[in-house]
């Protein structure tokens, strides 16, 4: 019973090593988040828009100056603390919660009880002043300058010149004897 032995132990050494490299594969493939960014993968889809980034820059500084900043971070904090444990014990009542309350949303609209025009007047002003002081001049010419660019063109390309300035088809005639 000796080999049967060592091969049964020569197996699990490699069923370990094996498992190891698995472990070791699988953390080097998801990237750990880091703390100072929790940006989700859409806003790094937008940001390869031209321009984008002078936008969501100026939005960010006027954010962060709001005074309604700090009480979205607190409500935040204190959702995020409150429903925790809730959707560690019941998460389908959670989910029935989410979808009641944004049926709820939906049903009262409440975005159409501020007219459109109202909203724009006060915010685009705003945040274009801010993206204009917030943001070095270069950044805006660069913006500018990869948004200037179009579409390949699909055209056809004409006719190669002839370095005598003869037209091709005439030096195709010509050639002809």
């Amino acid at each position: 019973m000796k080999p049967e032995s060592d091969g049964t132990r020569i197996a699990c050494e490699r069923l370990a090593r094996s498992r190891e490299r698995l472990r070791l594969a699988l953390q080097a493939a998801t990237p750990a988040p880091s703390a100072g960014s929790s940006n989700p993968v859409w806003l790094g889809h937008l940001k390869l828009f031209p321009g984008f980034d002078v936008v969501l820059a100026a939005a960010r500084a006027w954010w962060s100056q709001q005074p309604l900043h700090q009480a979205g971070v607190n409500l935040a904090e204190a959702a995020n603390a409150a429903l925790r444990p809730l959707a560690q014990r019941a998460p389908f009542s959670l989910i029935a919660g989410a979808a009641a309350l944004g049926g709820l949303l939906v049903w009262l609209r409440p975005w159409r009880w501020l007219p459109a025009s109202a909203l724009l007047a006060t915010l685009v002003p705003t945040l274009l002043g801010k993206a204009a002081t917030h943001q070095p001049l270069q950044a805006w010419l660069m913006g500018l300058a990869a948004g200037s660019h179009g579409p390949p063109s699909s055209a056809t390309p004409g006719p190669i010149p002839r370095p005598n300035g003869a037209h091709p088809s005439h030096t195709a005639s010509a050639n002809v004897r």
